[in-house]
């Protein structure tokens, strides 16, 4: 992540653990950070089963409320972002592409809006589509203040006024808050964002693992049984 957003980078090691029988398989000495110079692991066949390791469990299975870099690995397995880090080894690691997005995002000449296009192929784990309703959600649920998300002012002050140093913009929970008037949705499939001050790298803040979109109709849901989006992510 950028230094410039003020925005901590996560530096994750990551073992990628092959299994075959009782072996183990590497192709790298490990260490630490080793996963960030260098593959780790000799690359599974797609029906085999890969294992991630940690010594300390995940803080939350709700991408908007884990501080933990660790957790971000085990999110990144079942949650996809408009854009991520390309999952590589080394500086290519730190290059955004699309990823729920069809492609790189509409740019206007100010800076300030940005436009994405998602793809229509993707479905949650009940067969319904991801659509632009669970990405503005997604957004919006961060500035409630009950939910505790880590991100911070600096980043939620791109897309609320923030008068006080804190946003205006209170979340979507209480029906009285409506949506934030910085996200215009253009059906199912199309979304744009307009920022209150232009970030050419706005695209790496979307792809934080905080900003991972969730399912609108199943956090309704849990929430009407009082139950964290976390417990059935």
């Amino acid at each position: 992540m950028s230094r410039r957003l003020g925005i901590s980078g996560f530096l994750v090691v990551v073992t990628l653990l092959a299994v075959a029988g009782s072996s183990v398989l590497t192709n790298n000495d490990g260490g630490f950070n080793a996963g960030l110079y260098a593959p780790v692991g000799n690359g599974a066949k797609p029906d085999a089963v890969i294992r991630l390791g940690s010594t300390a469990r995940c803080d939350s299975l709700d991408p908007a409320r884990s501080y933990d870099p660790w957790c971000g690995v085990i999110l990144r397995t079942y949650t996809r972002n408009l854009v991520a880090f390309a999952g590589s080894a080394g500086k290519e690691g730190l290059q955004v592409q699309p990823d729920l997005a069809v492609e790189a995002p509409e740019v206007s000449s100010d800076g300030l809006v940005w436009t994405f296009t998602l793809r229509d192929d993707v479905r949650w784990d009940d067969g319904t589509s991801v659509t632009t309703r669970d990405v503005r959600q997604s957004i919006e649920r961060l500035y409630a203040t009950a939910l505790g998300s880590p991100v911070p002012a600096s980043v939620l002050c791109y897309l609320s006024p923030c008068s006080t140093g804190l946003p205006d913009y209170r979340g979507p929970f209480k029906k009285k808050n409506g949506h934030l008037k910085s996200i215009t949705t253009f059906g199912k499939y199309k979304i744009s964002f307009r920022l209150t001050r232009p970030n050419a790298e706005f695209d790496r803040i979307l792809a934080m693992p905080q900003l991972g979109i969730i399912q609108r109709a199943r956090e309704i849901e849990l929430r009407k049984a009082n139950r964290p989006y976390a417990s059935a992510p």
